[in-house]
């Protein structure tokens, strides 16, 4: 061993592309930590929400007038190519008018990364970072796995919806099939798909922001929506809630001519859904906000240790300062 000579052992450099993809330094927070940084409930997310409307209001009208105007660019060309289809598919089937290929494609290429990005710029407002209008469109810059982020739950809507949807196609298509019966059976399988539906969509509401948020583990699409179950878990209901009153302030904003929906009703859902991601992200212990003085993975009091790794479940528990690395995979 004494005629061991390093000089003979190669030095073999790793490629940048096999180096760990899950520690990268965190963006440095403001000074002063986000107001309402804790653990998610409805007042919680309203009043983030609400903290970064008054302070961002007008970037995030900025960005609310720019996705309109290119989903309404959008819509437009893709209803004058679904026009010119049905005018050939109606000569086949009646039916086959009501379909709207073009615009289901432009609503899933064009409208869902830009969702991702509003709501991403959103969530930048309401943790104090400067949200820019370039944020509105960094769902493009991640476009396959925000892609893959929102098609696994629209696929699971459409699987879940389809035989209440075939039901109804036989029972309003064709004259002989037309019963109350039939009418009940179709209205109840349609309706439980929709439960389903709206089940998944909770349950993974979040994965189309975690794979832009640089505060949260570097994950692809299908792991985005891993950590999106896992966040939601034990959340569906005042998720739910939050979601319908939300609804409601669409509704009633867009009822007045559409005006106070584009000032004060967009804006403030955009809000509000970035409290409720950033709230649930930190209390898992995704995308930390603040410090932690519990352990977000079991709940132990940590307050009393300056480590890092949870004494009681060995987790590591994310930091927020400067040097603080992004969160693991878990």
């Amino acid at each position: 061993m004494d005629d061991f000579d390093d000089d003979t052992i190669p030095f073999v450099e790793v490629p940048q592309e096999r180096q760990p993809r899950r520690v990268h330094a965190l963006p440095e927070l403001p000074p002063e930590p986000p107001p309402h940084a804790g653990r998610y409930s409805f007042v919680n997310a309203f009043n983030a929400g609400w903290d970064a409307f008054k302070e961002h209001y007008a970037i995030l009208l900025g960005a609310l007038v720019s996705y309109i105007a290119i989903v309404i660019v959008a819509g437009i060309f893709a209803s004058l190519l679904d026009s010119g289809l049905a005018a050939v598919a109606t000569s086949a089937h009646p039916v086959l008018a009501f379909l709207t290929p073009f615009q289901w494609t432009a609503n899933f290429l064009v409208v869902t990364p830009l969702e991702a990005g509003l709501v991403w710029l959103a969530v930048r407002a309401v943790r104090r970072e400067p949200p820019e209008i370039g944020d509105l469109f960094n769902g493009f810059s991640s476009y396959g796995r925000v892609l893959v982020a929102a098609g696994v739950p629209a696929l699971i809507g459409f699987v879940a919806t389809l035989p209440g949807t075939v039901l109804f196609w036989i029972t309003f298509g064709q004259t002989v099939s037309f019963s109350n019966a039939n009418v009940l059976a179709s209205m109840f399988a349609y309706l439980v798909g929709l439960l389903i539906a709206l089940y998944f969509s909770v349950r993974l509401m979040p994965a189309q922001v975690l794979v832009l948020d640089d505060r949260a583990p570097m994950l692809s699409g299908m792991e985005s929506l891993r950590v999106s179950w896992r966040m939601t878990e034990g959340k569906v209901l005042p998720l739910i809630g939050l979601g319908i009153t939300l609804y409601v302030i669409g509704i009633a904003s867009a009822m007045l001519l559409c005006l106070p929906l584009i000032f004060f009703g967009g804006p403030l859902i955009a809000v509000v859904m970035a409290g409720a991601y950033s709230l649930l992200a930190h209390e898992r212990g995704v995308a930390p906000i603040g410090d932690y003085t519990t352990c977000p993975f079991c709940g132990y009091d940590t307050s009393a240790t300056d480590a890092n790794i949870c004494p009681e479940c060995g987790n590591i528990i994310p930091g927020s300062g400067p040097g603080a690395m992004r969160p693991v995979l878990f």
